[in-house]
């Protein structure tokens, strides 16, 4: 079976294919650049012809998005409709990499599959939309809300396990970034993916890891595992004079259990240490 990633430079997109090509013949769009038109991705969806395509190519910088929405709809919706519309015609799989972002954090408490999304900025309601048009023009799909992720594969610019520059860390603490969520092993998400194809339990899942950070807690935990410097932790501290209202955004699963799929996730704060242990054994060769 032949399988299609729209965006291999992600750190999902690059661990997907890893973990899934023993079993598949994975393909995809390899360049990190959002000016790939529409024709050259449905061009190059035709020519491959896939039996299952894995739509996560998005902008996701929230303060792009907000300065930005009309070229993020266009991009993230309009471009998913356009996607799924091809899918069906080519009677593919859709599996369509949804976001945490599609809820305010309101509730106050973990969110399930049940929950009724209600976005409250530009990248969650451009995500909400994509995942309206995958239900409405797709038989066999997987929409999979994913909180905050982090990998040892992808584009080592955006990847923050990888890119630990002082600027990059400033740009990543954004505080139009300020949430608690569940952070996520995107080796974790690529299993778990592989075991909803192999059973076809088709539907939306909520994927994340047990246990809940801020960001600042989950770059502070990458800082410590890490053994990194002390301009760092520097950059960290000064961001901790502020005082936030942080949205609880964090993701849990009803289905996954209920589908005999898996019942928990580990916690993220382990799963970032066996994460950054295998970089580490990875840098010795």
């Amino acid at each position: 079976m032949k399988i299609y990633i729209t965006d291999l430079s992600s750190p999902l997109g690059a661990n997907i294919k890893k973990s899934l090509s023993y079993s598949f013949d994975c393909t995809g769009f390899a360049e990190n650049n959002h000016n790939i038109t529409k024709q050259d991705l449905l061009l190059s969806l035709e020519n491959y012809n896939p039996d299952i395509i894995i739509h996560n190519r998005e902008i996701n910088t929230l303060r792009y998005c907000e300065e930005n929405p009309r070229r993020v709809f266009k991009y993230n919706a309009l471009l998913t409709r356009e996607i799924a519309s091809a899918a069906e015609k080519m009677n593919s799989v859709l599996i369509y990499t949804s976001s945490f972002q599609v809820f305010s954090g309101k509730k106050g408490d973990a969110y399930y599959e049940f929950d009724r999304p209600d976005p409250v900025n530009v990248y969650g309601w451009s995500k909400w939309w994509g995942e309206h048009y995958v239900c409405y023009l797709n038989k066999n799909y997987l929409i999979l809300r994913l909180p905050l992720l982090f990998g040892l594969e992808g584009n080592n610019n955006s990847n923050l396990l990888l890119n630990t520059s002082p600027f990059y860390l400033k740009q990543y603490l954004d505080p139009l970034f300020e949430y608690i969520t569940n952070p996520t092993w995107t080796f974790h998400v690529s299993n778990i993916i592989s075991d909803l194809l192999a059973g076809q339990k088709w539907g939306t899942y909520h994927v994340g890891s047990t246990g809940t950070a801020t960001l600042k807690q989950f770059v502070k935990a990458i800082i410590e595992e890490k053994n990194l410097n002390s301009e760092l932790k520097h950059i960290l501290n000064e961001t901790n004079n502020h005082s936030y209202d942080y949205r609880y955004k964090v993701l849990q699963s009803a289905y996954l259990p209920y589908c005999s799929i898996v019942r928990d996730l580990p916690n993220w704060r382990d799963a970032l240490k066996e994460c950054i242990n295998k970089l580490s054994i990875l840098n010795q060769y």
